[in-house]
């Protein structure tokens, strides 16, 4: 939970400094943020993880720093981790854990998004699944002096 307030007070910060930054925050957030977000609930029946009040207020404090969710209005619905365990996969017991989400300007540059749920099914799959946005980003002034972070 600290790392993710630290991580939010400098997204915060970034787009605050530069306010039109297509900026995206991607990759496994290990949380929920809804009900709907989760496939069967006993998956978390009782858990301190991925679904708790904390968790989620965490989640929902990058909103307030200026990012969306950029998948979730292109799908809706949807999950991108399924356990191993009880045929939670064919039985589409899964959480939506795995998000994109971005700032007003890489929000607007999205025209498209995909949850590759079939690249579960492979003979030795993760238990994700690429979570994928096709941007359409305009030329521009090339911001060698904002650092990219890969998680």
């Amino acid at each position: 939970l600290d790392w993710l307030d630290k991580l939010r007070q400098y997204t915060s910060d970034t787009l605050a400094a530069h306010p039109d930054l297509p900026l995206a925050l991607t990759g496994d957030f290990n949380i929920a943020p809804t009900d709907d977000d989760n496939g069967d609930p006993t998956v978390v029946e009782g858990a301190t993880t991925h679904v708790s009040p904390p968790e989620r207020e965490a989640f929902r404090a990058f909103e307030a720093a200026g990012l969306t969710d950029v998948v979730r209005p292109l799908i809706p619905t949807g999950y991108t981790y399924w356990d191993y365990k009880q045929l939670r996969f064919p039985r589409n017991e899964g959480l939506r854990i795995d998000f994109i989400l971005g700032s007003r300007a890489f929000a607007d540059a999205v025209h498209g998004a995909e949850i590759h749920r079939d690249e579960r099914k492979g003979e030795v799959p993760s238990d994700h699944v690429p979570v994928v946005a096709d941007l359409e980003l305009s030329g521009g002034d090339d911001d060698d002096d904002l650092p990219m972070i890969f998680g």
